[in-house]
């Protein structure tokens, strides 16, 4: 009877470790996903503005960067389209912890080349 108890506890145990990496994992999953529409809506801001092309190219350059360097969450591969973003789906082998950090720096990233182009765009209108 005790060896029961105690694989109850085990499988109990490991459910709550498996459902907040599960939660992890989700969060990493929709940081990534929001980065990614970040990402369009940037490079849709570069086509219909009036930056300087210098500019354009160079904010170009840093988006493609950050695209090279993504990586797709586990279980979250065919949640978005993938015209335009070549980013890896090799797994990775980090823990659902790292896996967040990773999105969330990603997401600073994209969001730093967003602040630019605003300040560019502002620039621009005060021309």
């Amino acid at each position: 009877m005790r060896s029961y108890s105690k694989l109850f506890v085990l499988l109990l145990l490991s459910a709550c470790s498996v459902s907040h990496e599960q939660k992890l994992l989700q969060e990493a999953a929709d940081i990534h996903n929001t980065a990614l529409l970040i990402a369009e809506e940037l490079e849709a801001t570069l086509k219909h503005n009036t930056i300087p092309p210098d500019s354009v190219a160079a904010i170009l350059i840093d988006i493609e960067a950050w695209e090279n360097d993504l990586v797709e969450v586990p279980g979250n591969e065919h949640h978005h389209d993938h015209e335009g973003h070549n980013h890896s789906h090799d797994p990775v082998h980090v823990t659902a912890e790292e896996m967040l950090q990773l999105q969330l720096e990603l997401k600073q990233r994209i969001e730093q080349i967003k602040k630019r182009v605003e300040a560019l765009t502002k620039k621009d209108a005060t021309i």
